[in-house]
């Protein structure tokens, strides 16, 4: 029987053990000088001033929203629900807009007021940056070759080191900002609200801090981020050489600036629960990112949302599809979910 192969797959190395061990064997679990030492990592490799290293991507968005000011957030219903759950959590408002019906990215470009506007980096592309204020949910797009060009334009930028993502810390994230009083405002808030200097609380806040061993591991793994970018694109190539001819999925275009986070198909010519189906008969893994966030029943009972309030990332969500795709992933593997896509979609 073939060995599954999964949508994703975190690659941890020699190195990124011994990284996490030195750590362990030290007198420094938290706060100590590997998040340091990551946070000026970060700023060299995004290009931008400030990295503020966090316990969660999640964690990210909600100390980037606080540290905004603004009261409201908008954005698209296509993400993971960290992006709006991150802001009802610390008390503000969502608003939705919809989406572009291929690629799940937002629409909807005017110019809001005395909100906050939070375009989706989904799957590592980048999307227009508003000229209000905006925090990106760059969650899915550390390592965007425009990604410190964008924070000369905006407020900040969450980012994630989940275990799925181009580089992994277990657990994490982190605040990107240009901003030295918005970088400010969100290591006072990541610690109890304490001034960095006084130690003193000055505003409220609670324990998001990273860990010194998530902070090693993504350290480590963070010297391979182009490295893993680059074959992430290279295997998205093979598979738009070899899915090409079949009609009965459509492919979304990455078109050279992108993470390679995931890659992702539209079924338009197969049932997509049927397809997915025959697809793990065969030993592939497949996920769905994201279902409209709108419609799940959390948000259906406290909003009043329901089907058709916003059609194009309905639309989306009905038929998109995440392939396998990692950094470690062989040429004979995308071979393998080619053929039994192939296989699927003929029977």
């Amino acid at each position: 029987m073939q060995r599954v192969i999964n949508y994703t797959k975190h690659n941890v190395t020699d190195e990124d053990i011994a990284a996490v061990v030195s750590v362990l064997k030290s007198d420094r679990l938290t706060q100590g000088p590997t998040v340091p030492r990551l946070e000026d990592a970060l700023c060299k490799a995004v290009g931008c001033n400030h990295a503020v290293c966090v316990s969660s991507g999640t964690a990210a968005l909600a100390l980037a929203y606080l540290a905004s000011g603004c009261h409201t957030i908008v954005t698209s219903p296509i993400s993971c629900m960290a992006t709006p759950n991150a802001a009802l959590m610390v008390g503000l408002q969502v608003e939705f807009v919809d989406t572009d019906p291929r690629h799940g990215l937002m629409e909807d470009q005017r110019q809001f007021s005395h909100v906050l506007q939070v375009p989706i980096w989904l799957a590592g592309k980048s999307t227009t940056i508003p000229e209000s204020a905006c925090v990106i949910d760059a969650c899915q797009a550390l390592g965007h070759p425009v990604l410190g060009d964008a924070l000369k334009w905006v407020d900040g930028a969450a980012i994630s080191f989940h275990p799925t993502k181009v580089i992994a810390a277990g657990e994490g994230g982190a605040v990107l900002t240009n901003n030295p009083d918005f970088a400010m405002r969100v290591r006072e808030m990541r610690d109890y609200g304490r001034d960095v200097e006084t130690r003193r609380m000055v505003r409220l806040g609670m324990n998001d801090r990273m860990d010194e061993m998530s902070a090693a591991l993504a350290l480590s793994q963070l010297s391979r981020l182009k490295e893993n970018i680059a074959r992430r694109s290279a295997l998205v190539d093979l598979y738009d050489d070899q899915l090409k001819d079949v009609e009965e999925i459509q492919r979304i275009p990455h078109s050279g600036l992108s993470t390679c986070y995931l890659y992702q198909v539209h079924c338009v010519g197969v049932d997509r629960d049927v397809f997915r189906k025959r697809l793990l008969e065969r030993g592939i893994e497949t996920q769905i990112h994201h279902p409209p966030i709108h419609l799940e029943p959390y948000y259906r009972q406290r909003f009043g949302y329901t089907d058709g309030d916003f059609p194009n990332a309905e639309a989306f969500g009905a038929t998109v599809v995440t392939l396998p795709l990692f950094s470690t992933m062989t040429k004979e593997e995308v071979g393998r979910v080619v053929e039994a896509i192939i296989a699927s979609v003929s029977e």
